[in-house]
This record gives structure tokens, C-alpha cells and sequence, in this order.
């Protein structure tokens, strides 16, 4: 547990550090040169270390943001969320996740706009259905194959990991109508589109600025699972869920590689966050029918 807290606490110092520097980056202006205007839309406009830094400034100031201002309106009204209903909490944490994801865009957005940078050099060009539902669907079972081998192995490895430690989503499996549609945005719709613009597309885009493709995958996939530590939560870091997305952002990463696209990781990470889904909020649901 003392190693949890030191690794823990470090992570966290680092995490301002990359926060200080990534909103230098993000004010700081640019004096470019006559030639640098005209080809700034045919290539990326900002480092490696920036597209790091910014990258959690984004994720970091967006969630802060939108965590205020809930708490904000709850407390105009004298409201706690652990003392709302079911269908009550799961409106509010809706409302969190859509305001801290459309705030995340709007960052990314209006970095891209300083820098004169197109969105179709991050991957985001025109779908291609077939092959890129081909390429997801494929993804999910190289994925899932080698997360079940890497368990195994890590069990054996590293046995002070709990593989059975559950992930907060601030849900409650036992919700349904209307509510349920909700959670299905948040889960499966909204991670999705989001982390990949800014994991896959944003960070993976500026890291390849400078390194080649595996330095390039294994740090935005370290990012990504650092993510899912539920650093800061009170809970035990989230070894478990750091693993799974780390393998996961390894998939993602090469199929963003291959086809030149964010598609088919956006499809692909949906379908994961779908099945992830139906076990956690229908599943239970069949059973009690049955």
C-alpha cells in the first residue's frame, strides 16, 4: 500500500507539471514565418512534449471544469449526489461526462485552430464503413485474445494486483428505461468519439512529430492506462483497468497506424465499451427475468 501512495503521489506531481506546461503551450503564441502559414496546413503544428503536456491539460482542466459546475448547481439548491435517487445521480453524472467531453473537443479545437492544423491530419477523413468495421471487429478479438493471455500471466507476475478490483463509472448497474439510454451515451458513445480525438488522434499525431511508430504507441497507450488509474479517487490505483486499457490503446494505436484514420479505433472502442455494457447493465437485468 506505501508504494501505491508514493507511486501515486508522484504521478500526481507529475500530472501539475504537465498541466503548468501544457497551458504555456496552449497560450503561448507563435510567430510564423510566410513560408510556415502556407505549409502549416499540410503538417502538424505542435511537438511531442506538447501534444503530452496538452493532452492531460485537456483531460484534467475538463473534468475539473465540468465537476464544478455540478457542484456549483447542486449547491444552489442545497443538493448532494450521494443523497439523490438512482435515476437523479445518473442524470447528473450524464450531464458531468457530456459537458467534460464537449469541453475536451472544444480544447483540442481551438488548439488546432491556433495552429492552423486540419482536422484530417489527426485521422478524422471521410469513414470508410466496410473496411473500417472489418478492422475493428478484427481489433476486438486481437485485443480480447491478448488481454486473457497477458492476465494470466501477470497473475502469476505481479499476484499483488486484484484482478477482481471493479472500476468506479458512477452508475448504478440497477437503473433502467431512460436512465439506462444515458449510461449507454456515457459508456459507449461518448469515450469513444472523444478519447480517440484526443488519445489516438491528437497525442498519437504530435508524438509521431519526432519518434517512430512503437515509442510513439507505447507512450500514448502509458498515458491512456495512467488514465484509468483513477488517480485522486481515494481508491486503490486501478492496476487492473490500467492493463486493459494500456492493451487496448496498443490495438487502437495500429489500427490508427494502418489505415491513416480514427475510425475504425472509434468503432472498435465502441464495440469494447459496448460489451463492457451489456455484461455490467443488461446482463443482471436477463437474470433477474429468468
Amino acid at each position: 500500500m506505501q508504494i501505491q501512495e508514493v507511486f501515486g503521489g508522484l504521478l500526481q506531481a507529475l500530472l501539475l507539471a504537465a498541466l503548468a506546461f501544457g497551458s504555456y503551450s496552449f497560450f503561448r503564441t507563435r510567430n510564423a514565418s510566410v513560408s510556415e502559414k502556407k505549409s502549416s496546413k499540410k503538417r502538424v503544428n505542435w511537438t511531442a512534449l506538447e501534444a503530452v503536456t496538452l493532452t492531460i491539460s485537456f483531460f484534467l482542466v475538463s473534468q475539473i471544469v465540468a465537476g464544478l459546475a455540478i457542484v456549483a448547481v447542486l449547491g444552489l439548491f442545497n443538493l448532494k449526489i450521494e443523497l439523490l435517487s438512482a435515476n437523479a445521480s445518473t442524470v447528473v453524472n450524464f450531464i458531468v461526462f457530456a459537458m467534460s467531453g464537449v469541453l475536451t473537443l472544444l480544447f483540442v479545437q481551438q488548439f488546432m485552430k491556433r495552429r492552423q492544423t486540419p482536422w484530417r491530419l489527426i485521422g478524422l477523413k471521410k469513414i470508410k464503413l466496410e473496411r473500417d468495421a472489418l478492422h475493428a471487429l478484427v481489433g476486438y478479438g486481437v485485443y480480447f485474445v491478448t488481454y486473457l493471455l497477458t492476465i494470466s500471466f501477470v497473475i502469476r507476475l505481479l499476484p499483488f494486483i486484484d484482478i477482481e478490483q471493479k472500476q468506479e463509472l458512477g452508475f448504478s448497474t440497477s437503473i433502467g428505461g431512460a436512465s439506462l439510454i444515458l449510461v449507454f451515451v456515457c459508456l459507449v458513445i461518448l469515450p469513444p468519439i472523444v478519447e480517440e480525438i484526443l488519445s489516438r488522434g491528437f497525442l498519437y499525431t504530435g508524438l509521431r512529430t519526432k519518434l517512430s511508430y512503437w515509442p510513439a504507441a507505447i507512450v500514448t497507450s502509458v498515458l491512456f492506462g495512467i488514465a484509468h488509474l483513477q488517480i485522486g479517487s481515494g481508491n486503490p490505483l486501478l492496476w487492473i483497468a490500467a492493463i486493459d486499457t494500456f492493451i487496448l490503446s496498443m490495438v487502437l494505436v495500429h489500427l490508427r497506424e494502418k489505415t491513416g484514420s480514427l475510425w475504425s479505433p472509434i468503432l472498435l472502442h465502441g464495440i469494447k465499451n459496448a460489451v463492457a455494457f451489456f455484461v455490467l447493465f443488461i446482463v443482471p437485468k436477463l437474470q433477474l427475468v429468468g
